[in-house]
Order: C-alpha cells, then structure tokens, then sequence
C-alpha cells in the first residue's frame, strides 16, 4: 500500500528509491505553523514502495503448485513407461526361446557320427537334419570326385639363347622377373650388377666370373641351346643373400625359391628364367609363338571370350575367370605356363581353341596341338549299404545330398577295400546337444522375466507384515497373473510317453530352492536345469523331448508346453496384447498430463500477465498522485509564505 500523507517540523532531504523500472523524487518541503491548515502532503518510496515482481510470483503459486504435483505424476508415468518397455524386451527374448524349442533342430534334430574301419580312417563325414532316420548304415568309397585340369606347355615366352646369355646386359634378357641394379651377396661375397654386366663369360663384367671369384661355380642349365636356368656349387654351403642387398638378382634367377641339394652346397633355379609379365598389352608380350594379330577371339568350353589389343595377360585371364566357361585361369611364372583348372569336380575335360582367325590360344600353348595336356575330371565312385543294392554309385560332386533323406555325405578320402571290412561305419542319432542348448537358453530366458516381474512388482514387508518396499509396478494385477501363469503352465504340463506320465522335471528343469525375499522367505519363480537328467532321459526315452516341444511341425504341437507358453506370451506380445493395451494406456495417460501441465503453465502466464498490467497500473496512477501531492505541497509552501510576509508588515 502506499505510505501516509503526513506532516513535519522540519525540512526533509530529498529522497529515492527504485520499485521495477520507475523511479521518483520527492522534494523538501517546508513547513510553517498555519494553526488549522492542513499539514503538507507527502509519498515516500518509488510510487508504492511494494515488492510487485514477488507479490506477482506469490499470487500465480495457485497454479504453480497443481503444475508440479502433475510434473510429479507425469515423470511416475515415464518410468513406469520405460519398466514396461523393459518387461517387453525380456518377453520378447522368451518367446524366441520358446519358438527356438517349437523348430524342428530342438525338437527333432539328428546327429550323425562316423566309425573308420579298423586300422584305417574314416572316409566321410557327415550331416543329418531332422528328416533323417535313426539308425545305422555303411559307406565304401573307392575314388572322390576330381577337377579337370588344363596344364598349358611351359615356357611360353620368347628363350633367353646361349648367344643372349653371353653378349647381352642382363637388363634386356627376357627375364620372368626383371632384374634391378645393385648388388647380392653370395657366400658374404658382393656381386655387382650394372648396366653392362652379363649373365655367363669366364672373364670381364660377367656374373659367372664374379661367381667364380667368389669360389661359386656357375653353370648354365640349357634346353635346346636356350639358357632355361642356372646351376651354383660351392665346396661348403651356399648362403645366399644379405640384409644390405640392392639387386633381386637372386629371384630373377629363381634361387630364392629353390630347395638346396647336396648338404647346400648346390643351388639350381627352380624355374623358367624367361617369363611373362601380367600387365604387359599382348600385343607387347615377348612369345616364343608371335601373335598374328591384335584382336580376336579363344573358345574355353564353348564359351567365346574376345580380346583386344588393350588386353594384357592378367585382364586376359579375368575375362576368362568372370565368363561361363567353368574354369578358372592362372598364370604359372616359375614354368612360365598357363593353367586351367574346373571350378567343379567330375565335369570332364577342359577344351581350348582359337577363333576368328587369331592364334592366342595356341601362342600361349594353351591348345593340346600347342603342347598342353588335359586331365579329365572324374566322378566319386562310392557305395552305400542298402542303397543300389551296394553296387558302386557315382557323384560329380564329393558332397552327396538327396540320396538318403536327411542326410550329405561328405566324402573325403578313399577306404582301404570295397569289402565290408574296409567300410566306414555312420550312425545317426538323436542331437540331445541342440535340445539341450535351446533348453538352457529357455530356463535363461524363462529366469530373466520371472526376475523382471518381481523387480517391478514385488512387495517386501517386516516381520509385521508392514510394507518395506514396493515395486513401480507393485498391484498390477495382470503383471501378477503373468508370472504365476507362467510358473503354472510349466510345472503342470505333463506328457504321456508309453504310458507312462512325465514332467518337466523329467527333462531336469525345476522350480529353484527357497530364497529370503525381504524379511520374508517366499519360494522363487525362477527354474534350475540339470543336463545330467535330461541326457539320461532322452537316453532311456529318445521321444520324450517331442512329447514337450512337437516335431517340429505345427500341427505336432497343439497341446504341448512349450505351444501353450507361446501362446500365453501371445496373449502379451500380439498388437491387440495385454502388453500393447497397457502401453497404449499409459501413452494416452502422459500424453493427458502432458496437456494438464501446458494448461496450468498457461493459466500460469495469464495469471501473471494481468496481475503485472494491474500493479502496472497501480504504478502509474500512485505515481501521478505523488506528483500532484508534491505540486499541492510546493503551492501551499508558496501561500503561507505569503501570508507571514503580510502580517509582519501590517
């Protein structure tokens, strides 16, 4: 409220203050004795003197304080949100396990072991599938399938002559592998290799005479008066090589990679010294047969390939890799040769010619004219007790599928006889290793959701009952019913195998031991799972895991347990679900909070901006009011002045 209206004895000094944004002045005023006349006005402080902004903030706390007990319920309702998605994870992860139990591998899977004839090894391995059929059979194999093979005549490329190897710098022989300038050491010895040394001559810049100065002999390997390798001896070991050679001479004379004979005293080239460089055009490639043209075309198996004169040797054998021809193409550098082998077994020879007038096929020997030499590929030749009589049976492939149901052959090696005795023998059993893992991964998943219900719904309580904790989702009355849904179906379903009555305790998984909940001992929900009891069962009883899962087959599985768990979780997890409902509930509840909080923050807002107009005004009016009281208190400090003058003269 504004202060008083009153009068004083004495001047008083002027003043200020600050209320919001307005200030004021209230000036001294001067007073006078004037008997009955009123006293001089006067306001203090800046227009009202009053706190607005926490008047303000004190009169909105009306609506403020429902806003937070909503904010409150609002972030209740998200956490009960993010528990119900993480229920939904675990049910989810249930209901793969339980769907892994209904598939045909858990149910029913097969398992298939090999027995080798005495003395020997097995010839097969193999695998079996649900379909296959319990029992015993033997396998005899006398050949396996192979892949036809193209072995192009070697050394391809033009020779390096006894005339080159003499007379001409290594540099501009037709190495395979072009040799570097530098130098190699043999037996700690250096040998230089410049841009005028030659490969062979007794003296001068020669290879063969530095060699020899080392105590290393070198001889020429030659075919048909062509220089086709080298040859070192030495009277102890050779060593070749050292950390700080320069040159690769060494490789380009295909010692590197040659095995050492006579205690190592003796090192000969296990290559062609000549070759063929993958990226070197065709058309530039150094043949001993010269192509007579560009351009045109090779026939592999009766798939055309066409070549250009861009083409290189190593593009060339992508084209015949990537066509349909069946084979896949290499390059053989130390028999400088080309090779074909079948991308299958058992397919027959491999044909190669020229077409359309050029002669790369045979350039590159690739042709039997030419020198190359073909080995067919053959079938396996195996037989099977009970199969064709146990007459012998071919295969293009050494995978044999489809001959027995259920089962492949993977054949591998051949037997020692085609007699009884020289058989392997194959046994196909019940896979109680699949059962036995998707029943772990069951109890697994079966204990993570039991454990996610009590985490959200559980109730701890003292000796006197009272309650020490609750769960988020404490009360919920279908959370409850799940988790004893789920213990009932599993520890009363029963099967009847034979006549005979058995529960899941028979597979070896059971209710676990009593554990201190709280304060209070309750049984947990959780199961255990014994393996021992579950091998021993299936041992004694082969059918019993199908008895609880099905074969495999949907119309196996009404009635059985792990069908009547799916469907309860289907009951939860379908679109029309509990679990869906629940969510779509509470989605539809923080959305309602959502717009409970926008509306008291806007009546929040309202509120305030009228209360701040108000006082504004309030401002503005007391503000004007101590104006005109300061202007009446000047006009009245005026008039007694006045009137004392004029009495004093008269």
């Amino acid at each position: 409220m504004s202060a008083p209206i009153s009068a004083s004895s004495s001047s008083s000094p002027t003043t200020s203050s600050t209320s919001g944004a307005s200030t004021a002045s209230t000036p001294s005023a001067t007073t006078t004795n004037l008997g009955s006349a009123a006293p001089p006005f006067q306001i203090s402080g800046l227009a009202s003197g009053l706190d607005t902004n926490s008047i303000v903030q004190k009169l909105v706390a009306v609506y403020t304080a429902p806003e937070q007990i909503v904010q409150a319920q609002e972030q209740v309702t998200q956490e009960k949100q993010a528990a119900w998605t993480d229920i939904q994870t675990k049910m989810q992860a249930l209901q793969t396990a339980i769907q892994t139990l209904q598939g045909a591998s858990a149910a029913d899977g097969k398992v298939g072991t090999t027995t080798p004839p005495s003395g020997g090894t097995a010839a097969l391995s193999i695998t079996a599938t649900p379909e296959a059929a319990l029992g015993n059979f033997t396998v005899n194999v006398q050949s396996l399938a192979t892949t036809g093979i193209l072995s192009g005549g070697a050394n391809i490329s033009a020779p390096i002559t006894g005339a080159q190897a003499t007379t001409s710098p290594l540099t501009s022989l037709n190495f395979g592998v072009t040799p570097t300038l530098g130098t190699f050491t043999v037996n700690g010895t250096a040998i230089t290799v410049d841009s005028a040394t030659t490969l062979l001559g007794a003296s001068g810049d020669t290879l063969q005479a530095q060699l020899s100065a080392a105590g290393v002999t070198m001889t020429a390997v030659t075919s048909g008066g062509n220089v086709t390798g080298v040859q070192l001896t030495a009277a102890t070991p050779l060593q070749l090589g050292a950390p700080g050679d320069t040159s690769n001479m060494l490789t380009t004379l295909r010692l590197t990679t040659a095995a050492p004979t006579g205690g190592g005293t003796t090192i000969q080239s296990n290559g062609s010294l000549s070759g063929s460089a993958l990226t070197t055009a065709l058309p530039s490639l150094n043949l001993a047969t010269p192509l007579v043209s560009s351009n045109g075309t090779i026939v592999v198996n009766g798939t055309t390939i066409a070549y250009t004169s861009t083409d290189t040797l190593g593009s060339l054998i992508g084209k015949i890799n990537q066509s349909n021809a069946g084979v896949t193409a290499s390059y053989d550098p130390l028999s400088d040769r080309m090779v074909l082998t079948a991308t299958m077994t058992g397919t027959g020879a491999i044909t190669v010619a020229d077409s359309g007038g050029g002669n790369l096929a045979a350039a590159l020997k690739m042709t039997t004219a030419a020198g190359a030499t073909v080995t067919p590929g053959a079938p396996a030749v195996f037989s099977v007790s009970g199969i064709n009589g146990g007459n012998p049976i071919a295969s293009a492939s050494n995978t044999v599928t489809n001959l027995i149901p259920g089962v492949t052959l993977n054949l591998q090696g051949v037997s020692p006889s085609m007699t009884p005795a020289g058989a392997t023998t194959v046994t196909i059993g019940q896979d109680t290793g699949a059962l036995t893992t998707a029943l772990q991964s069951f109890v697994t998943a079966y204990n993570t959701m039991q454990d996610t219900i009590t985490k959200y719904s559980g109730i701890t309580t003292d000796q006197s009952g009272n309650v020490q904790n609750a769960g988020l989702l404490a009360g919920d009355p279908g959370l409850s019913s799940l988790a004893s849904e789920l213990d009932q179906t599993v520890n009363d379903t029963t099967v009847t195998v034979s006549g005979k009555q058995y529960s899941m305790a028979s597979l070896g998984i059971s209710t676990g031991s009593t554990l201190a909940f709280g304060a209070a001992p309750i049984p947990t929900l959780d199961l255990q799972f014994n393996t021992s009891t579950l091998t021993a069962a299936l041992a004694a009883t082969p059918t019993l895991g199908q008895a609880f899962t099905g074969d495999g087959t949907i119309s196996s599985q009404s009635g059985t347990l792990f069908q009547n768990l799916n469907s309860l979780m289907d009951s939860w997890t379908s679109p029309l679900g509990n679990l869906g409902t629940t969510q779509d509930a509470l989605s539809a509840q923080y959305a309602d909070e959502q717009q409970q909080i926008q509306n008291w923050q806007n009546m929040a807002q309202s509120e305030t901006q009228q209360l701040s107009t108000m006082f504004t005004s309030m401002e503005a009016s007391l503000s004007q009011l101590q104006a005109e009281g300061q202007a009446l208190n000047a006009q009245l400090g005026t008039t007694s002045s006045t009137g004392s003058s004029s009495s004093t003269g008269h």
